[in-house]
């Protein structure tokens, strides 16, 4: 299947109208980058801009990178020239390693302890300061090459690395633990927390929500979480009237919907959506990756 077969739909467009092409330079662009959609945000002195496309027949990171360019071609605002552009990759190929045991000659066989790299993947590295630690992942060169003949100013990153720094700052005087889903399209992440200590984090791919719900009671019997007690926050892409709410509701007692990340202003454009989706994006202004 070519890229030209591949299918591309805007799902969201929201923009306050305060936001001004001509400050461009001033704003800082974040992309979430997932295998089956785009969405970013701009940010100046608040959430200003909101867009998400979806793809479909994207089979791999080559026609993924084609279809980078046609998203950026059809969008308004990618266009311009912003201060500075964040880009997270969504994939499940990543490895928290403490400072201590990170030997950076060493990165590629930590990585590839726990996942295969394929294609011209090869192995980027985010620096975690609230967590004191590296994550590593697998980053494809088409991808970063196609990222930096776009934007200027870009750097890239891995999703879960705003996604734990920025839970990690949010909890860290909250007593007890805590576990915290966000929700993609297509997979999930999962991240068990204790005050300011990270106990737990993984990502599952899913295709139902019985795939969902085995891999988060897996999760609870594997560090001994009692359904019925443990405290679980949702945050991405998932609704109320979703099956996958519904089975969590089902086995899991104490279930609620988290907010978003604190210490930007969002634009009431925004109000538009719960205030639990996309928090992995948006952690991406406060994160200092």
């Amino acid at each position: 299947m070519t890229e030209t077969q591949s299918k591309i739909s805007r799902a969201l467009s929201l923009a306050d109208e305060t936001f001004d092409a001509k400050q461009a330079s001033g704003y800082t662009l974040n992309i979430l980058l997932n295998p089956d959609s785009f969405s970013f945000c701009i940010c100046g002195k608040k959430q200003l801009v909101m867009e998400s496309f979806t793809f479909q027949n994207v089979h791999n990171y080559s026609m993924l990178a084609g279809v980078i360019e046609r998203v950026v071609k059809e969008s308004a605002f990618l266009g311009l020239a912003f201060g500075r552009v964040n880009v997270a990759m969504s994939n499940n190929k990543s490895t928290l390693v403490p400072e201590a045991l990170f030997d950076a000659s060493d990165k590629d066989n930590l990585l590839r302890f726990n996942h295969t790299l394929e294609g011209d993947e090869y192995t980027a590295v985010d620096s975690l300061k609230n967590l004191e630690a590296k994550n590593l992942f697998a980053l494809p060169l088409c991808i970063e090459t196609v990222m930096k003949k776009l934007f200027k100013n870009v750097s890239l990153h891995h999703h879960s690395s705003a996604l734990i720094e920025g839970l990690l700052a949010a909890n860290k005087n909250k007593p007890g633990k805590r576990m915290i889903v966000h929700v993609g399209f297509s997979q999930f992440d999962v991240i068990v927390l204790e005050g300011r200590s990270l106990l737990f984090y993984n990502s599952f791919r899913h295709q139902t929500s019985e795939d969902f719900i085995y891999y988060l009671l897996f999760v609870c019997e594997q560090l001994k979480l009692n359904p019925e007690t443990i405290e679980t926050v949702l945050l991405g892409e998932v609704e109320k009237s979703s099956t996958i709410y519904d089975i969590v509701y089902k086995y899991i007692r104490h279930v609620k919907f988290g907010g978003r990340p604190e210490g930007i202003e969002y634009s009431y454009k925004l109000n538009e959506l719960p205030n639990h989706f996309y928090y992995n994006l948006f952690s991406l202004q406060t994160a200092g990756l």
